[in-house]
């Protein structure tokens, strides 16, 4: 007698694509993560961008994300946060994000500054560098993004997926234990009630003989 498949039950289901949407959630964010800080993310003219320093704050948090979009340097104007290419010797062809202090009409160069710095940036803005203006900060990004940047985020994030994927193999360990001995169980009820059946079969037989 062959041993019959059982279907999951909902409960298992639920739990696996649970675990399933987790698992990809953290993949996804970790794989962004790392992809914005080495190549960038852009998407139709907006730019998801991480802010190292403390320059901006308190607009723009240390270790945060931010969203830009495109701009054209005629469009800039005193007040907008943008992101340019430096010409600082320190950081030079480094993005910088900095707020527009005043514009240079007869050159269309721009004075910037940090909103946490001392003074005004050393480096006018060349209109040819002005690349993106700031939209607004990204909190949930960030989270995850300054817990994948320092060493012990980075380790406990690793510690935490690693412990998921423990618990949840343990956890189906022992469902698919007990699945195996309800089934063994439904197996040998059924072998019985075949036999019984059987044994009532032929004593029928015996009877019309």
């Amino acid at each position: 007698m062959s041993k019959p498949k059982k279907a999951k039950s909902v409960k298992k289901i639920v739990s696996d694509v649970l675990f399933g949407l987790f698992m990809a959630f953290f993949g996804i964010v970790f794989i962004f993560s790392i992809l914005q800080k080495t190549v960038g993310i852009s998407i139709s003219g907006h730019h998801v961008l991480w802010v190292k320093t403390n320059s901006m704050e308190p607009v723009i948090p240390t270790s945060s994300y931010i969203l830009c979009k495109d701009v054209k340097a005629e469009d800039v104007k005193p007040g907008d946060i943008i992101t340019f290419v430096s010409d600082d010797p320190t950081i030079k062809g480094m993005l910088n994000t900095h707020k527009v202090k005043e514009k240079i009409e007869e050159t269309g160069e721009f004075i910037t500054y940090g909103i946490n710095n001392p003074g005004q940036d050393a480096y006018r803005v060349k209109p040819e560098n002005v690349k993106y203006i700031y939209e607004k900060n990204l909190p949930f990004m960030s989270f995850f993004g300054k817990l994948f940047t320092t060493p012990v985020g980075y380790a406990l994030t690793v510690v935490g997926i690693i412990g998921l994927v423990g618990v949840w193999f343990t956890i189906d360990y022992f469902d698919r234990k007990k699945e195996k001995q309800l089934s063994k169980k439904e197996l040998m009820d059924q072998m019985v009630k075949e036999e019984v059946a059987r044994l009532e079969e032929e004593a029928k037989l015996k009877k019309i003989k």
